[in-house]
């Protein structure tokens, strides 16, 4: 995986939190496509998914659905 790739899991990852569903389900899509294709790349957002679920109080619950 490349530097461009990884910076844009993250992009993608940061989008599948929008506030706006439409967007959340399209960066959702795109993501899981992406982190099918590359094997053990779900392991570079493990860290940000926890402290997303961390502050799931604080944050919009519909933000963190799926």
């Amino acid at each position: 995986m490349t530097h461009i790739d990884e910076q844009v899991v993250f992009r993608l990852f940061e989008l599948s939190l929008h506030q706006y569903i439409e967007i959340r389900r399209i960066a959702q899509s795109e993501l899981f496509s992406v982190l099918n294709h590359y094997a053990f790349s779900s392991n570079m957002i493990a860290d940000r998914i926890v402290e997303v679920l961390k502050t799931a109080n604080e944050t919009d619950h519909d933000q963190v659905k799926v």
